[in-house]
This record gives structure tokens, sequence and C-alpha cells, in this order.
């Protein structure tokens, strides 16, 4: 289907990464947005983090007054357990 000067041209980009590589890449960040059914042990483990970042959540909310920077506390601990569960879920394949 493709001659070889459009395989050439296809094997690098402009910033001279492998296309190869890219594709993998691209097809990882595809799947990170699929359904992932976690496992009962993958469960235990997502359960795990959530508690501890609920006590550090309160944590917050009792030490640190009501500002901007306890909106921006929280929503990045938020942010942080959502990845971590991520990782779990993908099973660092993310």
């Amino acid at each position: 289907m493709e001659d070889s000067d459009d395989r050439e041209m296809m094997a690098k980009d402009e910033r001279g990464a492998n296309r190869e590589e890219w594709h993998r890449q691209f097809d990882a960040v595809l799947r990170s947005f699929d359904h992932h059914q976690p496992t009962p042990e993958q469960i235990e483990k997502i359960e795990t983090l959530r508690a501890a970042a609920k006590t550090y959540a309160g944590h917050i909310m009792i030490q640190c007054p009501d500002s901007v920077d306890r909106s921006a506390a929280l929503r990045r601990l938020r942010e942080c357990n959502m990845t971590a569960i991520a990782s779990i879920i993908l099973q660092g394949k993310g």
C-alpha cells in the first residue's frame, strides 16, 4: 500500500522520534481511557489508598484555613489519589 518513500517518511516524524514508539505510546494512552474492572486484590489496595487520602483530607480541612491554598491542596490530593489508583488498575502500564 505504501511505497518506500512513504515508509521512510513515516518511520520518523519531524523531531526524529520513532513512529513505532509513538504508536506504542499512543495505544497506551488510548487504553488508559478504557474501563478496567479491578480485581479483588486491586480493590483492597484501592480502598487502603482511599482511606489514607480521606484521613489526610480531614487533616487539611481541620488544620488549614479556608483559602485558595486549602482548595488547591485538596484538589491535588484528589488528583494524587486518583493517579495512584490508576497505577494499580493499569498495573504500571499507564
